[in-house]
């Protein structure tokens, strides 16, 4: 039997063992808090046993102004980027049996490491491939949040766009995807805090016609409220 050192672990290697070291990972995690346990397991996580960064629990973090990378911006780090490297799933979706997003939305790897990623985890991929990889995973990331929503089986539901810079054909097709949902649920789609530009384009493509535009979400959400208070 040959040893292969070109890649590092398969894809069936990996998953049998977060399989079976998710559990040791969760009680290291508890037992981490215990002050004569923290300086043996501390240790484990520092390089060049390992190159896992280690986040204290139990502590306040201020949140970021803003969380999520636009997607022109992602799409223009990709844009220099020679090497790309397409995961085939999401391990730790598997792990978790969570299916929304699709587990087959995977990582991303960039830069000369991924040459040691196993063939069996993905595939290279070219730049074009790289950017409708990250149009779906973006897609898939506003239906799945869109049905977390009405899977509480709201009257209405209020896309805030506050924080929203860019929106191409893509994400107009999305929008009109959530309204049609919405019609067939009978349930009533709102939008808060587009730019001037982007209500404009709303009216543009008469988006405008089928979910009517507010300034910020409380006047959404009390416009909802009132409405649903109504008709009962």
């Amino acid at each position: 039997m040959s040893l292969n050192l070109q890649y590092g672990p398969g894809r069936n290697f990996v998953r049998q063992a977060v399989r079976l070291a998710w559990p040791i990972m969760q009680a290291g995690k508890r037992l981490s808090n215990l002050p004569f346990l923290k300086w043996l397991i501390y240790p484990f996580f520092m390089r060049p046993y390992n190159e896992v960064s280690s986040i204290p629990l139990n502590i306040e973090v201020q949140r970021p102004e803003n969380v999520a990378m636009p997607r022109r911006v992602v799409k223009r780090l990709l844009a220099n980027v020679d090497e790309l490297f397409i995961f085939d799933e999401c391990i730790c979706r598997r792990h978790n049996k969570v299916s929304s997003p699709p587990q087959d939305i995977g990582c991303m790897a960039l830069g000369p490491a991924i040459r040691r990623i196993h063939p069996s985890h993905g595939r290279m991929a070219a730049k074009e491939e790289a950017f409708r990889h990250v149009d779906r995973a973006a897609e898939a990331g506003l239906s799945a949040a869109y049905t977390e929503a009405e899977g509480r089986n709201p009257p209405t539901i209020v896309l805030n766009f506050g924080e929203v810079s860019y929106i191409n054909s893509t994400g107009i097709a999305l929008i009109v995807g959530l309204l049609a949902r919405a019609r067939q649920d009978r349930r009533q789609l709102l939008a808060c805090g587009p730019s001037d530009h982007y209500r404009e384009l709303f009216e543009i493509t008469r988006l405008s016609d089928f979910m009517t535009t507010y300034a910020d979400e409380a006047a959404a959400v009390a416009d909802a409220v009132a409405v649903c208070t109504a008709t009962l």
